[in-house]
């Protein structure tokens, strides 16, 4: 968890469509039984804000992979009687 949360916060300090002041949020957003999901919260101009998302969501993708962090899939076991 910790190496994901720093690897976010490289990213977002990296983008320069992120603004600095107020400062970026980051933490553990939700816990379910299957996955943690993290809030990435990034302060943007208005104009900048959609293509921000865009390039931080695929910064992240790529970054993840690059250091095997695996994306869960969600999964469901049906069983028939």
């Amino acid at each position: 968890m910790d190496a994901a949360l720093q690897i976010v916060d490289a990213i977002l300090q990296a983008n320069p469509r992120v603004l600095k002041d107020p400062a970026p949020r980051i933490g553990v957003a939700r816990i379910t039984d299957f996955t943690v999901s993290l809030g990435v919260k990034p302060w943007a101009t208005v104009p900048d804000y959609e293509a921000a998302v865009a390039e931080i969501n695929k910064a992240i993708l790529v970054a993840f992979r690059a250091r095997n962090i695996a994306l869960p899939v969600p999964q469901r076991e049906v069983r028939m009687l």
